[in-house]
């Protein structure tokens, strides 16, 4: 249960990261 748990933070880390440089980009550029 610990390693699906963690699966789904990482999972969710990624695109919270990606959507932030995203959102990002399209502010400042």
């Amino acid at each position: 249960m610990l390693k699906e748990v963690a699966t789904g933070i990482l999972i969710f880390a990624a695109i919270a990261y990606v959507g932030f440089w995203s959102i990002r980009h399209k502010i400042f550029w």
